[in-house]
């Protein structure tokens, strides 16, 4: 056994704590890459789904005989509808995943998957 290192006696004392008016960590970067790469992701997938859905309905519900407007004005309605949904369940997975304190930052985060959705 090696008895040359020396030990140290457990503290004791008191330490002084100094008061920060801000966080112990510094945020340096409100956008975060990873959580909007997930929205996109997710708003990409839920409109495939949403899309299919409506496609099925639609499909189902189809009347051979009007083929006319209705059938157009139903499916440009459901496309604007389920875009609203998927970019809004993109943009929330986006906003809350994001690892930033305060909303601004995950707000943040949530337009930028849902304009960066959009795009797609």
């Amino acid at each position: 056994m090696n008895n040359d290192v020396p030990t140290r006696a457990p503290f004791t004392g008191t330490a002084e704590v100094q008061t920060r008016p801000y966080d112990a960590v510094q945020m340096k970067n409100r956008i975060q890459v990873g959580p909007i790469i997930g929205g996109i992701v997710l708003a990409i997938t839920v409109m495939l789904v949403l899309t299919v859905l409506g496609l099925a309905v639609g499909a189902s519900a189809l009347d051979p005989k009007d083929m006319g407007k209705s059938v157009g004005v139903g499916a440009t309605v459901w496309g604007v509808v389920s875009a609203i949904i998927a970019l809004f369940i993109g943009g929330w997975l986006a906003a809350k995943s994001s690892a930033v304190a305060g909303a601004p930052s995950g707000v943040v985060n949530g337009f930028s998957s849902a304009r960066a959705s959009s795009c797609c």
